[in-house]
């Protein structure tokens, strides 16, 4: 829905991902203008103003096709723009996996973990930790 405010979990996925896009970028001695020319190269016109928006967080959301073209242009695989790669993550709303679980799961290795519990309705439940 246009205008609506993205999630906390979106914003933050976005954030990460244009983190680790930086980094990539940086760790390669490439300026942002090389990053976005590069990307044009590659098929997906990415402008130095849309790039910063991206690795500075400001922007909400990144489009698959940004991923995909972003992450060839630093040479990384798209996971390793999605994912930290030693550090837990919030998958999705409220399911933060370990690094290596999350790459399980992303790859199709296994599914993540939960547990459900079926309560009885009218039941009295008490979690404790």
């Amino acid at each position: 829905m246009p205008g609506k405010a993205p999630s906390p979990w979106a914003k933050a996925l976005a954030q990460g991902i244009g983190a680790r896009v930086k980094h990539y970028r940086e760790a390669q001695g490439m300026t942002g203008r090389a990053l976005s020319a590069r990307c044009i190269d590659l098929g997906l016109e990415i402008r130095p103003a849309v790039l910063s928006t991206i690795e500075t967080g400001v922007r909400d959301s990144i489009t698959t096709a940004e991923l995909l073209v972003l992450a060839r242009a630093v040479g990384v695989s798209p996971l390793s723009l999605l994912l930290p790669q030693d550090a837990a993550t919030e998958v999705t709303p409220g399911l933060t996996l370990d690094a290596d679980a999350a790459r399980a799961w992303f790859v199709g290795a296994e599914p993540p973990r939960t547990i459900t519990i079926t309560v009885p309705a009218g039941a009295e439940v008490r979690m404790t930790s």
